[in-house]
C-alpha cells in the first residue's frame, strides 16, 4: 500500500509542479495529459491517458475516503486499491524524474481477475449450507462477466464483506 501511495503522490506532485512552474509544458490531448518542465538540470516528464488519470482518481479518493463499505475485510479494500493501481500504470506512456524513469509496478498478492468497475453488494445472500465451520453461498448471477458481487455476511454483530472472487465457486 505504500508503494501505491508513494507513486501517487510522485505523478501529482509532477503534474502540480508541471503546472504551476510550466503551463507551456502542459498539453490536454483528446486521449492523454502531457506535463514537462525541468528545474536544476533535472526533466520532469509525464504522459499519462486520460483513463489512467481517472484510476489516480479513483486511488486518491479510496485513499482519503478510506472503506468503501464501513466494515470490510481489508484484503478487498487492498485489491480495489491494486487493481485501480494496476490500471493507471498500464496508462502511462513516459514518467521521468528526480527518482528515474517509470513506475515500478511490483505489487505482492494481487488476486488475478479482481473486478473493480460495478460491484453489487449483496446484503441478504442465500446459503446453501451454513455450519458452526462453514458457510457456502448460492452463487448470485449478475448477467454480466463485467460485474461482481460482493456478499454481506453478518457474524456475532460483525459485518464481513466477501468478495465472489474470494470465494471459491462450483458451478
Amino acid at each position: 500500500m505504500e508503494k501505491i501511495q508513494k507513486n501517487c503522490y510522485r505523478i501529482l506532485k509532477l503534474m502540480r509542479n508541471a503546472m504551476q512552474h510550466n503551463l507551456s509544458g502542459v498539453t490536454i490531448g483528446p486521449q492523454e495529459y502531457i506535463f514537462s518542465y525541468s528545474n536544476r538540470n533535472t526533466v520532469f516528464q509525464l504522459e499519462i491517458s486520460r483513463a489512467a488519470v481517472e484510476y489516480l482518481y479513483s486511488i486518491i479518493l479510496n485513499l482519503i475516503k478510506g472503506q468503501v463499505y464501513g466494515l470490510i475485510t481489508l484484503g478487498h479494500y487492498e485489491e480495489t486499491l491494486k487493481e485501480f493501481y494496476k490500471r493507471m500504470l498500464s496508462g502511462i506512456v513516459v514518467l521521468e524524474d528526480e527518482f528515474g524513469t517509470g513506475v515500478s509496478n511490483q505489487i505482492s498478492g494481487m488476486l488475478q481477475g479482481f473486478r473493480v468497475g460495478v460491484r453489487y453488494p449483496l446484503e441478504n445472500p442465500r446459503f446453501y449450507k451454513e455450519t458452526e465451520d462453514e458457510v457456502i453461498f448460492l452463487f448470485y448471477e449478475t448477467g454480466s462477466q463485467k460485474y461482481a458481487v460482493d456478499y454481506m455476511y453478518y457474524l456475532r454483530d460483525n459485518c464481513y464483506v466477501l468478495p465472489e472472487e474470494f470465494l471459491m465457486r462450483n458451478r
